[in-house]
């Protein structure tokens, strides 16, 4: 199989999976209780903000980790925004508008260049689980869709790839919260995503 097949299919994937981070975890829902043991995070801290992503980080670890897994990407850009909410009566939602570039030089001067965008609304229940910094979903509704355009030297094609709609449901993440700064690392992603607090 040619490196550009191999790329095209797998670069999308791992993207996804990078960037999303949705696997079986532990059960959220319900109001927020506990929280807070270790000091890092709390349902106050947490909840009440609209919470904006780095989206420059989010780029630069993605391609740390695109390379890590022998990708030969040489850049990645990130472009939009992501915007978390929490509340304290236990319900959260997200709306996304992001556009990731990444660009990989391939064999006989051909460059590859991987553009991703998702977009869309998403909106849950949210916990703690037990008296820990981690936080469970359930009841997840998710609107998200994610498309992909890879170019090679001009040549253009384009896939959408499915989410299913139940989003986070059963996904544990942990949070660490501390003024206007909130830390994000899901199970199943290799990220940590890192938000500020809109003013």
């Amino acid at each position: 199989m040619s490196t550009r097949r191999v790329l095209t299919i797998a670069v999308p994937a791992l993207l996804v999976a990078a960037l999303t981070g949705c696997s079986a975890g532990g059960a959220g829902g319900g109001t927020p209780t506990g929280g807070t043991a270790s000091g890092h995070s709390d349902t106050a801290c947490l909840s009440g903000k609209n919470w904006n992503l780095d989206v420059a980080d989010a780029a630069q670890q993605l391609l740390a980790n695109l390379q890590a897994h022998g990708s030969p990407a040489t850049s990645a850009t990130g472009s939009g925004s992501q915007q978390l909410f929490f509340n304290e009566a236990g319900t959260m939602g997200s709306t996304t508008d992001l556009t990731f570039v990444v660009v990989s030089p391939l064999d006989h001067g051909l460059t590859l260049t991987l553009t991703q965008h998702q977009a869309g609304p998403a909106n849950g229940e949210w916990a703690w689980i037990d008296d820990t910094n981690v936080v469970g979903f359930s009841g997840w509704i998710s609107n998200l869709t994610v498309s992909n355009t890879v170019n090679v030297n001009g040549t253009e094609s384009s896939a959408e790839t499915p989410l299913p709609t139940e989003g986070a449901d059963g996904t544990d993440m942990t949070v660490i919260c501390s003024g206007d700064s909130l830390t994000t690392t899901s199970v199943g992603s290799p990220l940590t995503m890192h938000f500020s607090a809109e003013h």
